[in-house]
């Protein structure tokens, strides 16, 4: 496949899962992962490390929805390039006070997500602050 059908096809393949995050869809948003994905955190969050295997993402994301409503999300640009697609995200607490940015790295190897690498934009946006931080 060439670089740039590559790059397209993976770019598709994330903006299904952001959709399906934003509208409440948790088959779809999982749909695209990998069964062995891995998902690192930075450890400033209570969630913080890296999670292997879909089964933790989804303990993860299940910690997660408990204070930031994933259906808020606002994907306001997804730039691809090969395996990999980087998402520039907005989303809101669940209290709905203030608006948190972040960016999620991807890397898709075969239509899956393998990697997901998350980089929050302002630790002090964040309610999943860890108890050391």
């Amino acid at each position: 496949m060439e670089r740039h059908e590559l790059t397209e096809r993976n770019r598709k393949i994330a903006q299904a899962m952001y959709d399906a995050a934003a509208t409440g869809d948790v088959e779809g948003f999982f749909a695209p992962m990998s069964p062995d994905v891995v998902v690192k955190e930075p450890t400033f969050v209570a969630h913080g490390g890296t999670h292997y295997g879909i089964a933790a993402l989804q303990a993860l994301t299940a910690e997660v929805v408990k204070v930031i409503d994933l259906t808020s999300m606002v994907v306001d640009e997804l730039v691809a390039d090969g395996e990999r697609v980087l998402a520039f995200c907005r989303l809101r607490p669940v209290d709905g006070d203030g608006e948190i940015r972040l960016v999620e790295a991807l890397r898709l190897k075969d239509d899956v997500i393998v990697e997901m690498d998350v980089y929050w934009n302002d630790s002090a946006s964040i309610p999943l602050k860890s108890k050391s931080a």
